[in-house]
């Protein structure tokens, strides 16, 4: 998502708190009650050699039912299970390669992005195994990066990734790992959030142009769609059950869709002002979800109504980031810096597994 280089904490960890409770939700009509979440420890990773906390980013659910996400500082990719709490920590072999988007591929293994590598990577859920793929087509490019940063899988067989540093999109063959490029019609777009759309198109963000953009695999073209405000800063991107393409504006303070068939763009005012919507994703109870990284709480609209719903997170420093359903039926949340969490679309009921002194 577009903010992600913006963000990094140090400070040192060695457990994990779980904080569990029926937070208030609020909708533009009315506001639930708040109870005193319990709190449970479990072990959970520690800090570097210089005692830098784990800084948690993106977060995917994987063919083996279990979810992975990223871990900055410490350069690892963890998966946490829905069903025991446990977190495992898998170290990415090269050395401050600063993992970033994840995603589960078409091969059933675990996808992600190295910014700072310049690579793209894999890891088996089986094995744990990792490896890592470098852009070839890179290497007489004035910069000689790409800066990978988010990253999905399409509906051809490729994960499809944005490189910031050189404004491009790309794709590498989950089958035989050859990279292709496509460059882009605007510099210093600012990504956000990419996915492969119900049109069969990939759909992505532009947060410095305000623009939705959308690039077809078959002929690599370019259609973009400016947002009625230029300083509205999309980020994260998901196709909703209705078939639109449902996106967040973080300066926009709204939830908006496109539709593929017509381009027409409806945006949604969110009811926290200064919530810096961050991500979203579509849920499995019909709903979009979505976190506030600035209002500290998850939200979900309806596509039907377009009402807006919001739930309070327990911790009061909670930095919600990136969100996606998980196969429990719960959505799964991270929070930049210390916490992975997850909300139970039936009752409202967050949990967070917080990593702390």
């Amino acid at each position: 998502m577009f903010y992600k280089r913006l963000l990094a904490i140090g400070i040192c960890v060695s457990c994990i708190v779980v904080l569990t409770g029926l937070m208030g939700c609020t909708v533009t009509a009315s506001t639930g009650a708040v109870t005193t979440p319990t709190i449970t420890e479990i072990w959970g990773p520690g800090p570097d050699s210089w005692g830098f906390q784990p800084v948690f980013y993106d977060i995917a659910a994987g063919s083996d039912g279990n979810l992975w996400f990223t871990e900055s500082n410490l350069n690892e990719i963890l998966k946490i299970s829905p069903k025991t709490g446990n977190i495992n920590t898998y170290q990415v072999p090269t050395a401050g390669a600063d993992p970033k988007a994840i995603t589960a591929g078409p091969d059933g293994n675990i996808w992600f992005t190295e910014i700072d590598a310049n690579n793209i990577g894999k890891i088996s859920p089986k094995t744990g195994v990792i490896t890592e793929y470098t852009d070839s087509t890179i290497s007489n490019m004035a910069t000689g990066r790409d800066s990978p940063d988010n990253i999905t899988a399409g509906s051809d067989g490729y994960l499809w990734f944005t490189g910031g540093d050189r404004d491009i999109v790309g794709k590498v063959s989950s089958r035989t790992n050859l990279f292709t490029e496509y460059n882009v019609a605007n510099t210093n777009a600012g990504f956000g959030g990419i996915i492969a759309g119900p049109d069969g198109n990939i759909w992505f963000t532009e947060g410095v142009t305000g623009k939705i953009v959308k690039l077809s695999p078959k002929t690599g073209s370019l259609t973009e769609y400016a947002l009625p405000a230029a300083n509205a800063v999309p980020s994260g991107i998901a196709t909703g059950p209705d078939g639109n393409i449902w996106f967040t504006e973080i300066d926009g303070n709204n939830i908006g869709k496109i539709s593929p068939k017509t381009g027409k763009i409806t945006e949604y005012a969110i009811p926290t002002v200064g919530s810096f919507p961050q991500d979203i994703t579509a849920g499995p109870d019909g709903n979009l979800w979505f976190t506030e990284f600035g209002g500290k709480k998850l939200g979900k609209i309806s596509p039907r109504t377009g009402a807006i719903t919001e739930y309070n997170i327990p911790s009061a420093d909670a930095a919600p980031f990136a969100i996606t359903a998980g196969a429990d039926g719960n959505l799964w949340f991270t929070e930049v810096g210390y916490s992975v969490g997850k909300i139970s679309p039936k009752t409202g009921i967050i949990t967070e597994y917080r990593v702390t002194n």
